[in-house]
């Protein structure tokens, strides 16, 4: 007689065996005489048990296979790996409200499971699970910005893991500190000169721009790393904020008011043409040739000429210079018309007494006019513009 005897795994591999056959039917041949009882020898039945598939664990044999039954008739026996009962999140983890503070921060609250233990990870999106990094240690985060936390149960040997779920978190940026920048107190001096000062940032970097009014900063355009400079006498709306990095936000833009005051010209030397010119009996006129201060002749636009240019008659005039533009404040030089040369004789000093009153006769040959006669009867003293007439004595002009 001759029974054939299989065995079958279902659900996993036999604990022996590589490749294919550690899932291939196993079979047994048992041969005898009529009449024999025949039976298995226990190295005739195959180990199993240990090496369920995935999801699946240590299962039972439809009949259990032993060294003490008769085989009567061919026979199969098959071994069922018993499918994993799904492990459950009792209390699932949940996203925290983060905002940056320097340090490494929990970015979500612990969950709890029955049949395994959760395990999270961080992710690099919402969508796909990482297939590395798993622990059983709550991810942290320390710069602002959005995670993605991962996290399963990993079942124990009777339950199956559960599919991971993704929680986004997001760790805010907390407000930059806010910078101190004051305005510079200036003079105009002809060359560019910072604004403001510089401004510390904590959380970012300084920005500057140059505005059109107090009241409405610039656009995104125009900001800078560097402080803005002037060169004319004016008033500048200089503004100011903080970029913050990754970890802080922008503070809102803040004006400073500044002015670059006018350069006073009180002090400046005016060079004429001319200083000193003679009576010539026609009108004379002077030019402004240069004004200097601190050593520096200033355009011609800087400043404008006032006072008295042009004179005829002997004596002083002043020549007023007024600051504009970038400057301010007046000074003044003085020019002269020098008397002219007078040329005159008298006549009639000597006349022969007659009885009657006589006087001189001045004749001027130079100038041929703008002057007047005085008289004398004492010398050094004339205070007539007559002759003064005498019968005798001496007559001065």
């Amino acid at each position: 007689i001759s029974y054939t005897v299989t065995f079958k795994v279902v659900n996993g591999s036999w604990d022996e065996g590589e490749g294919a056959a550690a899932t291939a039917d196993k079979t047994v041949t048992l041969t005898g005489h009529d009449g024999d009882s025949l039976k298995l020898t226990a190295d005739q039945i195959p180990a199993v048990g240990t090496k369920p598939n995935d999801t699946f664990k240590a299962g039972s044999w439809d009949v259990t296979p032993s060294a003490d039954t008769a085989i009567t008739a061919a026979t199969t026996y098959t071994y069922t790996y018993a499918a994993k009962e799904a492990s459950v999140v009792t209390k699932a983890p949940e996203a925290k409200i983060l905002t940056y503070n320097g340090h490494a921060q929990e970015l979500i609250t612990a969950g709890t499971a029955t049949g395994g233990t959760v395990y999270y990870a961080l992710g690099t999106d919402a969508t796909t699970a990482p297939t590395e990094g798993w622990s059983t240690t709550i991810p942290t985060g320390t710069n602002a910005g959005t995670y993605h936390v991962w996290y399963k149960v990993i079942g124990d040997a009777d339950h199956k893991d559960s599919d991971p779920v993704e929680l986004e978190v997001k760790i805010a940026p907390v407000d930059s500190g806010k910078a101190d920048v004051q305005g510079n107190k200036l003079v105009y001096n002809g060359e560019e000169q910072a604004l403001v000062t510089e401004g510390e940032a904590a959380g970012g970097t300084m920005q500057y721009a140059l505005g059109e009014s107090k009241d409405a900063a610039p656009t995104t355009d125009d900001w800078q790393d560097t402080v803005p400079v002037g060169t004319d006498a004016k008033e500048y709306f200089v503004w100011y904020k903080v970029k913050g990095d990754e970890n802080h936000n922008d503070t809102e833009p803040v004006c400073v008011t500044v002015t670059i005051a006018q350069k006073d010209i009180s002090a400046a030397q005016v060079t004429l043409d001319n200083t000193k010119l003679p009576y010539n009996g026609a009108d004379q006129t002077v030019q402004v040739t240069s004004v200097k201060l601190d050593e520096k002749t200033l355009p011609a636009d800087a400043y404008k000429v006032g006072g008295t240019l042009t004179g005829k008659e002997a004596g002083s005039y002043t020549v007023e210079v007024e600051g504009k533009g970038n400057y301010t404040g007046s000074t003044s030089t003085a020019w002269i018309i020098l008397p002219g040369t007078i040329k005159a004789s008298a006549e009639d000093k000597t006349v022969a007494y007659d009885g009657t009153p006589h006087g001189i006769t001045v004749i001027v040959t130079e100038p041929v006019e703008g002057y007047t006669i005085h008289y004398g009867t004492v010398e050094g003293t004339y205070d007539l513009t007559e002759s003064p007439s005498r019968r005798w004595s001496p007559v001065s002009a």
